[in-house]
């Protein structure tokens, strides 16, 4: 039996519930989390990091409704390894959309939206590691006239986080 490092397991763990969890969640249709975020009930959210990353990680979490563009934000702690989020925006209108700001190779921070179909897009690196960048690339990317990058680049699984 193979031992697999405890850190590599957590950022799978993580990546599996940021990136996997957490996106089809938005895009289930039976699903609750909306409601949950707009009444501010975070518990599956926290209940899911806890078991993801553990408390420490759980209790990072942060949730604001944000007005422009009308979703909600999370706010992780700095991710220390590439794939992992430092931002999650969950857009509500006109439609459900799922952006993330991840560790991208050389990128400190790229912006990433995930598709209904398990797509990917990059919309390109951010300008400074903040939120506000954080929403202004994606204002950039929901206009009319964004140019998108559509890819599936290689991403970690549970047997090779990194």
């Amino acid at each position: 039996m193979t031992n697999i490092d405890p850190q590599i397991l957590q950022v799978s763990e993580i990546y599996q519930f940021q990136q996997v969890i957490l996106s089809g969640w938005v895009f289930d249709p039976g699903s609750t989390f909306f409601i949950d975020l707009f009444c501010q009930e975070y518990g599956a959210l926290k209940a899911g990091a806890r078991e993801a990353g553990g408390k420490k990680f759980a209790d990072s979490i942060s949730v604001k409704d944000v007005a422009d563009p009308e979703g909600h934000l999370i706010t992780f702690a700095p991710p220390e390894a590439p794939t992992l989020c430092r931002f999650i925006f969950i857009c509500v209108r006109p439609q459900a959309r799922f952006f993330t700001a991840e560790i991208s190779g050389r990128v400190p921070l790229m912006l990433c939206e995930k598709q209904e179909d398990g797509g990917h897009s990059l919309h390109g690196p951010l300008k400074n590691k903040t939120a506000k960048a954080f929403l202004e690339k994606i204002r950039e990317a929901l206009s009319p006239e964004s140019p998108v990058s559509t890819e599936n680049p290689t991403r970690p699984n549970v047997s090779n986080p990194l």
